[in-house]
């Protein structure tokens, strides 16, 4: 199976690894930090080993992709660094802090031949699903707008709003 490199012990870095080990198919390698309190509570959680960098993760595990769950300003490094090292990457939104830099993450993927693939969480969703294929069978007329809401769950800790 897939073994991911979860990149980020954070809210969603907690999200990613755990769905990432949940899953038959894949296998958690290993988690990527700074925060050695909070990325080792992640480890050890998951049984898995704890490392400074990217670099790092991808020389010493047996890795086939990495996800990135790492704060916004670091994302173009480390997109780049794992599709340089031959990895697909999954990345939480935005891709980078500027659409330049999210252009230059594209085209080193496709340039490598690797996929790239930002996390638009809602789009594989069933009531999401339902209600495109009901626009698309006209079950709901002719629509003007759609406003969708989705609440964060579970919910964020006052302290991360």
């Amino acid at each position: 199976g897939m073994r991911a490199v979860v990149v980020g012990s954070g809210r969603m870095g907690r999200i990613r690894a755990a769905a990432v080990a949940s899953n038959p198919r894949w296998r958690l390698a290993g988690l990527v930090d700074v925060d050695a309190e909070q990325g080792g509570a992640l480890a050890r959680l998951h049984g898995v080993p704890l490392l400074a960098s990217l670099e790092d993760a991808v020389s010493a595990l047996d890795v086939s992709a990495v996800w990135i769950a790492a704060g916004t300003p670091s994302h173009r490094r480390l997109i780049e660094t794992a599709l340089n090292a031959g990895l697909p990457v999954g990345v939480e939104k935005p891709v980078a802090m500027s659409p330049e830099d999210t252009r230059a993450c594209y085209d080193l993927a496709a340039a490598r031949g690797l996929g790239l693939m930002c996390s638009f969480q809602r789009r594989y969703d069933e009531s999401y699903l339902a209600l495109k294929q009901a626009v698309d069978d006209g079950k709901l007329g002719r629509l003007r707008s759609v406003h969708c809401v989705f609440r964060d769950f579970p919910v964020p800790p006052l302290e991360f709003l």
